[in-house]
């Protein structure tokens, strides 16, 4: 037990050194120079590409357009500029990159003793340098693909093309095929049509996709099939409608899937555009920052402060007790000394 407590003390009086004199760091972003301007390489029209693993984004327009170019910013470059094990114990210079192994092994280097509060306070400052820097190219877009601008508008453009053109069908069908009364001998057509005129589909966006409010006497997207449910007839088994009504529920099933089809690019169309350019993430990231990484600086402080005081405690208390030990030893040893001159002084005296 004495050789036990003789071999944790130095080990805790080492750890309460560097819990006690290592400081708490916040870096400020380092940024790199852009590099030079490129010219822009002929194409027939948009173009986009992403190299995954190489951070390589562009848009390239018509020959006439230049190639828009972007800087470089390393994350949190001074916050993690710690002594990088497998570079000889250099300073580590990459900034914040879970994607690389230096990072992780300067990390590591330090875990025993604060890598909790590093790996929080790296995170939270490479999310606000990401923020403040939408163009740049950064180690999250090893791990976000994120695409261009550009890129990102088209796609909410051709969201809104499709679901004009899926309206315009429906819309077609409606007019030339529901609404006409087309005699008996038109059989491909001809399915007994009767009652009142099957009301058109609104198309939120016109032709140059803007948007659209819808007139009188069109139904919106979000309420049409319950409205046409109203002009569905029965059919026989040759597909010929038995009472009044001007949709069978055949022509009823497939006019239903193109407006959830139109209904979904519509509505979930500008959320997943804020997806694939990263602007949905960026607002992720900032309301973390805003929210969450002031109070998380705070606490892994009172954190680091409570594990140093209960270090410092159970130093103390090691003392204590090998004092405790030692002095109750000297009083033993004593009283047993004593004992010993008692016995001795008896045995003389029963001598003489």
């Amino acid at each position: 037990m004495s050789s036990y407590r003789f071999t944790v003390l130095p080990f805790l009086l080492v750890l309460l050194t560097f819990l006690t004199t290592f400081p708490f760091s916040h870096g400020d972003s380092h940024h790199f120079q852009p590099g030079p301007q490129t010219s822009p390489r002929p194409s027939a029209g948009w173009e986009s590409e992403k190299f995954w693993g190489t951070t390589s984004s562009y848009v390239e327009g018509p020959i006439t357009q230049p190639v828009e170019e972007y800087s470089s910013v390393v994350l949190a470059a001074e916050r993690t500029r710690r002594k990088d094990p497998l570079d000889g114990f250099k300073r580590y210079t990459g900034g914040w990159n879970i994607s690389e192994h230096h990072y992780w092994a300067s990390l590591l280097f330090d875990i025993w003793h604060y890598a909790h509060t590093s790996v929080a306070a790296d995170t939270c400052v490479a999310m606000n340098e990401w923020v403040v820097n939408p163009t740049a190219h950064t180690a999250l877009d090893e791990i976000l693909p994120c695409v261009d601008k550009a890129t990102a508008q088209e796609t909410s453009l051709k969201s809104k093309e499709v679901t004009s053109q899926l309206v315009d069908v429906i819309n077609e069908v409606i007019t030339n095929v529901s609404n006409i009364n087309f005699a008996p001998n038109f059989v491909p057509l001809y399915f007994n049509q009767s009652g009142p005129l099957v009301p058109l589909l609104c198309n939120p966006f016109f032709h140059d996709l803007t948007d659209r409010p819808c007139t009188a006497g069109e139904v919106d997207l979000n309420n049409a099939t319950q409205v046409w449910a109203n002009y569905v007839c029965q059919v026989s088994a040759s597909g010929i409608c038995t009472t009044t009504g001007r949709l069978t529920p055949t022509f009823y099933d497939q006019m239903s899937s193109g407006v959830s089809m139109s209904i979904a690019l519509n509505s979930y169309g500008p959320f997943l555009v804020e997806l694939e350019d990263c602007t949905f993430v960026r607002e992720s990231f900032n309301d973390i920052y805003s929210d969450h990484c002031p109070a998380l600086r705070r606490y892994t402080k009172w954190i680091y402060i409570g594990l140093a005081m209960v270090s410092t405690a159970v130093m103390l208390s090691l003392v204590f007790w090998v004092i405790y030990g030692r002095e109750r030893r000297h009083r033993l040893y004593g009283a047993q000394s004593t004992a010993d001159d008692q016995s001795s002084h008896h045995v003389e005296v029963e001598k003489d």
